[in-house]
């Protein structure tokens, strides 16, 4: 739901009226029109080899799929598919599991898979578009802001999980740095 993202967006992560595609607005992924929406949105409704590129973050197939379409219908736009596992496959007891969705993400295109969220700050994005002088300036302390956040968020999710929703026992949480 709209409301719902965006009291995600602007109170738990702290955003001013961010630019917002939710389900609903667009046509369900893989469909690439609600990420190339947003995109163009956030790059003044032009896209193409003379713009950043842009980076997507998903943790599904469908995500993957999404940036792979995006760059099929706009190949002179440098878009980035980053994978990443989701959290409940980052227990050691689910180590085997988290290695073969990993596979599954890289196979159906992703650029690259991040082993935590925390890996963002990190990314070498020379490694990710070659050929181009073109950089991404990234704020480290709203990311760090961003991180904490999250890593609160999902906390409560947990919690919430956990105690009123389902009766489900975690053998370990993730370790947060």
């Amino acid at each position: 739901e709209p409301a719902s993202a965006k009291f995600v967006l602007e109170k738990r992560l702290g955003l001013k009226s961010p630019p917002l595609i939710s389900m609903g607005d667009a046509p369900d992924k893989p469909d690439p029109k609600g990420f190339i929406h947003l995109s163009k949105k956030l790059l003044g409704d032009k896209l193409g080899s003379s713009n950043i590129p842009i980076g997507y973050v998903g943790d599904t197939i469908a995500d993957i799929n999404t940036v792979m379409n995006a760059k099929k219908e706009i190949p002179s736009q440098k878009f980035i598919s980053i994978g990443i596992a989701p959290p409940h496959l980052h227990a050691k007891s689910l180590l085997k599991e988290r290695i073969s969705y990993e596979k599954n993400l890289r196979d159906a295109g992703a650029d690259l898979i991040l082993n935590t969220i925390n890996d963002l700050k990190n990314i070498n994005l020379d490694l990710l578009w070659k050929n181009t002088n073109q950089k991404i300036l990234i704020d480290i302390k709203t990311v760090e802001i961003m991180e904490k956040k999250l890593n609160e968020l999902y906390n409560e999710v947990l919690e919430i999980l956990e105690t009123n929703l389902y009766n489900i026992v975690y053998t370990e949480k993730i370790n947060k740095t």
